[in-house]
């Protein structure tokens, strides 16, 4: 059988579409390794998933459930409250990329997760200042026909159940006033390197600049307070969840070493 390449006469190299090969456009999403939007993620238990960019679509809505009487030759309804407000969160967006594939199963793998008693862990910096619990209503995933990239777009449909406590301000925290006293430099200059592909986790950048990358726990020793932090943004749970040395840190972290 004979495969037939069909493009436009004035479409460039860049623009042909040729499966799992090529350069991943989701790079474009993530300008010089770091990310302008805090990313969401959705926990279920000890399973967690972390969008590839920040939030996109983004809709509210709520719903009273009503018991509505009506009377024959009677003008008026008469209401009765059941439910004050059945809250719902829909996100939407694309997965870009030859990645799309596997963050679309990442993503499903936590959807259909057996919530928690609670109900999942929906956290969305920037959007809610709080966790929102929810149990999943539907999903929706969609590579259009006429699409000729590698792309996902999806639907996700989310119930509340409840709200917890405040998460951190994506944008961080002002950097403290200078003190007021010079004082001398100690010790050895501080040394990093920016996470990116191929040199996300402690034991890939152990790999990097140690030559040997079961020396991570060095690592994890120099970067205690970055791990701390991710603690906080991920409600305070155990780190362990997403094992340490293989924990994939968001492009561009700084990485002390």
């Amino acid at each position: 059988m004979t495969t037939y390449n069909i493009r436009p006469a004035t479409a460039t190299k860049a623009q042909v579409f040729h499966q799992n090969v090529g350069q991943d456009p989701a790079k474009y999403l993530v300008p010089d390794g770091n990310l302008y939007h805090a990313r969401p993620s959705l926990i279920s238990g000890d399973k967690i998933y972390i969008w590839p960019v920040g939030t996109e679509g983004v809709r509210q809505s709520g719903q009273a459930t009503l018991a509505v009487h009506h009377y024959f030759g009677d003008d008026d309804a008469e209401v009765q409250i059941i439910h004050q407000d059945e809250s719902r969160i829909e996100l939407n967006g694309t997965m870009p990329g030859i990645t799309s594939v596997a963050n679309m199963a990442a993503l499903r793998l936590v959807v259909r997760d057996s919530p928690p008693e609670a109900g999942k862990i929906l956290l969305l910096p920037g959007i809610f200042e709080r966790v929102q619990y929810v149990v999943v209503e539907n999903y929706d995933f969609v590579h259009d026909a006429s699409d000729r990239t590698h792309s996902f777009d999806y639907t996700i449909s989310f119930v509340r159940t409840g709200v917890g406590k405040r998460i951190r301000d994506p944008h961080g925290k002002p950097a403290p006033t200078n003190p007021g006293v010079r004082t001398t430099p100690r010790g050895k200059a501080a040394r990093w390197v920016g996470a990116k592909s191929g040199a996300q986790t402690f034991r890939q950048i152990a790999k990097k600049v140690y030559g040997n990358q079961n020396k991570w726990a060095m690592l994890a020793n120099l970067n205690a307070r970055l791990i701390a932090d991710a603690k906080m943004d991920l409600m305070d749970q155990n780190i362990a969840y997403f094992n340490i040395p293989n924990y994939r840190w968001p492009l561009g972290t700084h990485i002390f070493y």
